[in-house]
Order: structure tokens, then C-alpha cells, then sequence
């Protein structure tokens, strides 16, 4: 049997504490010539309104094969031999 000052001294026990990781900060780029960007916007929207839409493709469906199972029973026999030693006691007279 466990004494009862051992289980009491489990719970007595510190928890140890974790440290936190400290999360590094993620430097932010600076965005430079925005003149530059605005023009580059300005024609992606151009070139999205001339794109037309293609037509979706009908998609063909795989006919299934058919999967014949086979099943196969093995059948063990276990023979067991029971072999009986008798043992004869020799008997002094």
C-alpha cells in the first residue's frame, strides 16, 4: 500500500512553468512609388473587362467495370494428439 504522506506529497509538488517564446516581429515593406501601382491597377482592369468567358466543357462520365469478387475459405483442421505416459512405479518387495 501507498503511505498516505506519498500521495499527499504528489499533490504538494511545484508545477514547473513554461516560458513563453517571444514572437518576432515581422518588419513591414514600405511601399514605394505608388504612382506605379495605381497605373499597373489600372490596366489589369482593362485587360479583365476585355476577357471573355470561355465556355465550360462538358465532362464525360467513366462508366464503372464491375469488380467480380471471389471468396475463398480455407477450412484448418487441428488435429491434437493426447499422448499418456504412464509411469510404472517399481515396487521393492
Amino acid at each position: 500500500m501507498i503511505d498516505n504522506f506519498c500521495l499527499k506529497r504528489r499533490h504538494l509538488k511545484k508545477k514547473k512553468k513554461k516560458k513563453k517564446k517571444k514572437k518576432k516581429k515581422k518588419k513591414k515593406k514600405k511601399k514605394k512609388k505608388k504612382k506605379k501601382e495605381e497605373e499597373e491597377k489600372e490596366k489589369e482592369k482593362k485587360k479583365k473587362k476585355k476577357k471573355k468567358k470561355k465556355k465550360k466543357k462538358k465532362k464525360k462520365k467513366k462508366k464503372k467495370k464491375k469488380r467480380r469478387r471471389r471468396r475463398r475459405r480455407r477450412r484448418r483442421r487441428r488435429r491434437r494428439r493426447r499422448r499418456r505416459r504412464r509411469r510404472r512405479r517399481r515396487v521393492e518387495c
